[in-house]
């Protein structure tokens, strides 16, 4: 009484009644969905086709029960309208700590985002380290160790990490730091 079973099963698909026109044939929906059941004996059977869907189903459980509505008395389905709920963060203009970073993530997994896009260049800068090009580096950059530390804090809390390095549009800070270097 009061487990929590939880099982992966590749079979499990979207009830027909509870597809959206937004959701029918969305690639990427199904593999997030999750089913709650409460079982006879007091315990609660979470299924899923992936460990996405049972890290939104846990995530649910855990809103419930910091709400107070945990008591799940019913079957509850869940999938998202959209495979992909994704935020873009500007690190080119701005500096942002790592451990900022790191919490924006925990924020984007508790809200079940899917994906962070970290924007690195523009032109007023360039946010991360270079060891090949060291005079590209500013004084507030995230080093490969920060990266690496994000990239970690991202997987751990399901949230893929899109690195963007936008050229050739973007690059007018690395040609003016080329130029002086290379006069």
């Amino acid at each position: 009484v009061g487990d929590i079973v939880v099982l992966l099963d590749s079979d499990l698909h979207m009830d027909p009644a509870q597809q959206t026109p937004e959701n029918a044939c969305l690639p990427g929906v199904e593999e997030q969905m999750y089913r709650i059941r409460p079982m006879e004996d007091g315990t609660l059977e979470m299924t899923a086709r992936t460990t996405d869907g049972l890290w939104y189903g846990m995530t649910e459980l855990l809103q419930r029960c910091m709400r107070g509505d945990g008591v799940i008395s019913e079957t509850v389905t869940d999938a998202p309208e959209s495979a992909e709920r994704t935020l873009l963060l500007d690190c080119g203009r701005k500096y942002y700590s790592r451990e900022w970073i790191q919490n924006l993530i925990r924020c984007m997994s508790w809200r079940r985002y899917t994906s962070l896009q970290l924007h690195f260049s523009d032109a007023e800068g360039m946010k991360f380290e270079s060891e090949k090009y060291p005079w590209l580096n500013e004084e507030q950059c995230l080093s490969f160790a920060d990266l690496e530390a994000i990239c970690a804090t991202a997987a751990k809390y399901h949230i893929e990490i899109i690195h963007e390095l936008d050229s050739p549009g973007h690059l007018n800070y690395i040609v003016q730091r080329f130029a002086a270097h290379a006069a």
